[in-house]
């Protein structure tokens, strides 16, 4: 280290970097074809007719009470065109036997709240079972954990169940039945009637690349009222944070959240099924102003209510309205994808700013590149080649003058592809990262890590497709920069 009067000079660090942590795979997106056949394809996409209101069928919403995650009560409430028409509390089937003394105290309480108790096998085949064959809607506040304390064990879903859970589960309920698959009295040789254990499922989820969780109920709907609230909010919510937002009075609520049985826990449990039962409707309202033929069942994200108003507006994947469009161009703008990130490049170094509204970061970016009137709006698309050298001077000049980015008449001259040779810039991509705190895999988010490239002898191995708007943010950078093909 070397000192003067004003600056401190330090000597320059040079890492070492282990074997076992260069990464030899990259992950990549590819263009999947859809499997649905184009026409097929094409009336999935059309808008369909919608209901005055999504609200207006039956209803049963649920909450669950556990003690270290195991069921030991619960309570749901049956709505009928937005009429209370039933509720009650169900207990864990093996409660009478493994705590007789708390089932008894349970007893007591619902005689003195005036509340119907039941066991949960009761609620399966008085209603869930129905549903699930004839339709309905199941309401709960994070609908994967409830619906994991209703289940007797799981199962990774198989092909023969259905397909698109493959990479999901299956919840199984148990039970004992004296009839076979087919409806048909088990009768022994003696004559004497006969018993098995039967395991049907009775919900699928799985979880998607986009971490949106889908779940299937054979005719019954699962509405998970945490999906449906942050789909209109673009925010996270506690169940009082929810009812706060849309208007519902959620004042103390009685008891904790610990499962025992108890009368004040038994009184917010049931307080929380109403306030959710009241948030069922609020946010139905909001809904329900939304023209659009999107179920709220369906409501993952608030990119699910763009995806429904583009369809309302008319406008449809470019296969749909351009069936000849290059599927080699589709493929070049998948590997290219990697989706929202953030990322710091230079930390403790002031630099010039301006306000980003992280919020609306992909419609800021799809502003600043024009995409819309571009890309979207067309009814023909041509694809168009640049001269590489045209791309390597603009992009040169960009490094040069930074600042540039700073002005929005820069971006559209960004919404292009080019095939670069990454000639170890520090490029987004997603490698295979080992790791002793990971599975097996290590990890492969485009969300956590950067790669930087190594140059080849042999060039052509190194061939990338790339945005030209993931390049220019190595203007604000001092190391390599990639070159084009």
């Amino acid at each position: 280290m070397a000192r003067n009067d004003r600056v401190i000079h330090y000597d320059v660090i040079v890492p070492e970097i282990a074997p076992s942590s260069i990464c030899h795979e990259i992950f990549v997106r590819a263009y999947a074809e859809p499997k649905l056949r184009r026409h097929r394809y094409a009336t999935v996409w059309a808008s369909q007719t919608r209901p005055e209101s999504w609200f207006d069928g039956e209803f049963m919403v649920i909450d669950t009470e556990t003690v270290h995650h195991k069921l030991t009560f619960g309570v749901f409430y049956r709505y009928r065109r937005r009429k209370l028409i039933e509720r009650g509390v169900f207990y864990e089937d093996s409660l009478p036997k493994t705590n007789p003394v708390g089932f008894a105290r349970l007893r007591t309480i619902c005689r003195k709240l005036s509340v119907p108790l039941c066991s949960l096998a009761s609620l399966f085949s008085s209603h869930i079972w129905r549903m699930r064959k004839r339709g309905g809607t199941l309401v709960f506040f994070n609908a994967g954990y409830d619906l994991s304390r209703l289940a007797s064990s799981w199962r990774p879903a198989s092909a023969k169940r259905k397909s698109r859970f493959l990479n999901g589960f299956e919840f199984v309920r148990s039970f004992t039945t004296s009839k076979d698959k087919r409806g048909i009295p088990l009768v022994g040789k003696d004559g004497t009637l006969q018993s098995r254990v039967a395991e049907p499922t009775f919900a699928r989820i799985r979880r998607d690349d986009r971490h949106h969780v889908r779940y299937d109920m054979g005719a019954a709907k699962v509405l998970d009222l945490a999906n449906l609230t942050h789909g209109l909010t673009d925010k996270t919510y506690t169940l009082q944070g929810a009812c706060k937002a849309f208007g519902v009075e959620f004042a103390d609520r009685p008891g904790e959240h610990d499962g025992t049985i108890t009368e004040p826990n038994v009184r917010g449990c049931l307080y929380d099924v109403a306030k959710t039962s009241e948030l069922l409707f609020a946010a139905g309202a909001e809904f329900d102003r939304h023209p659009i033929d999107l179920p709220p069942w369906q409501v993952q994200s608030g990119a699910s209510l763009i995806k429904a108003y583009l369809r309302a507006f008319g406008v449809a994947p470019r296969l749909i309205v351009q069936p000849d469009f290059s599927k080699e161009h589709q493929g070049y703008a998948a590997v290219a994808y990697f989706g929202g990130r953030v990322e710091a490049r230079i930390v403790a170094t002031p630099v010039p700013c301006v306000y980003v509204d992280a919020v609306s970061m992909y419609p800021t970016v799809f502003t600043l590149l024009n995409l819309w009137f571009d890309q979207v709006i067309p009814a023909r698309l041509v694809p168009e080649e640049i001269d590489p050298a045209e791309v390597q001077v603009l992009l040169d000049e960009l490094h040069d003058d930074p600042r540039r980015l700073l002005d929005p008449a820069t971006w559209p001259q960004l919404a292009f592809f080019a095939l670069v040779e990454p000639n170890g810039a520090h490029l987004p991509s997603r490698p295979n990262i080992p790791s002793p705190y990971l599975a097996s895999n290590g990890d492969n988010s485009a969300a956590a890590h950067r790669l930087v490239s190594r140059p080849r002898s042999c060039r052509g191995r190194d061939l990338q497709w790339r945005a030209a708007s993931d390049r220019s943010c190595l203007a604000f950078t001092t190391g390599r920069c990639p070159k084009y093909a």
